[in-house]
């Protein structure tokens, strides 16, 4: 799931006690065993723990003994300990409380699509004209769940969009789907 144009190495924490505790309230918050992959995914979603920040910190945690692992049908899933619990309750009002909400409802739609098996893409195609594409996509393993390509005049607002979507897939889905149906009117000039 990673076809965002974003720099996944850097993260917006630099302090790696502060991301460690950022790790562990969000892993505490979605109370889901996850894999690797799917974890890094979701905390370098967030924009605030990068990818190379986020494998050092998470090793750490599991050598405290605040992260768990367990396999199950030949795949390792990660969990809170009881301790790492404890830590995430004592020491998550240390994050800003904007951090807090914002990545909470970030990955808990991530967790939603995860659980799906979804996987999200969005590209942004300059045509020969000028006009810009962003192609937005939601596939799971049934099949495609929404596919949709819009036009803007201008590269900062085709990233806006892309933005939007990739914070919001599920959101622009069901907005898309509900414009479609007539269940929401919008007058178009």
């Amino acid at each position: 799931m990673t076809l965002f144009n974003k720099n996944i190495y850097d993260g917006g924490m630099t302090d790696k006690t502060e991301m460690k505790i950022f790790i562990l309230f969000l892993m505490d918050e979605l109370n889901y065993p996850l894999d690797y992959t799917a974890l890094s995914f979701i905390i370098g979603e967030s924009g605030y723990v990068g990818r190379f920040d986020f494998t050092a910190c998470f090793s750490e945690l599991i050598e405290l003994g605040h992260v768990e692992s367990f396999e199950e049908k030949k795949k390792t899933y990660y969990v809170v300990s009881e301790l790492g619990h404890m830590v995430a309750t004592e020491l998550q009002s240390t994050l800003l409380d904007s951090i807090r909400e914002k990545s909470r409802i970030g990955a808990l739609r991530l967790l939603s699509l995860h659980k799906k098996g979804a996987k999200c893409h969005c590209r942004i195609k300059r045509r020969k004209d000028g006009i810009y594409e962003v192609h937005c996509r939601i596939e799971d393993k049934k099949g495609v769940i929404s596919d949709v390509t819009v036009t803007t005049s201008t590269e900062s607002e085709a990233q806006h969009i892309k933005a939007h979507f990739k914070e919001k897939p599920e959101e622009v889905c069901r907005g898309v789907l509900a414009v479609m149906t007539g269940k929401v009117d919008y007058y178009l000039h």
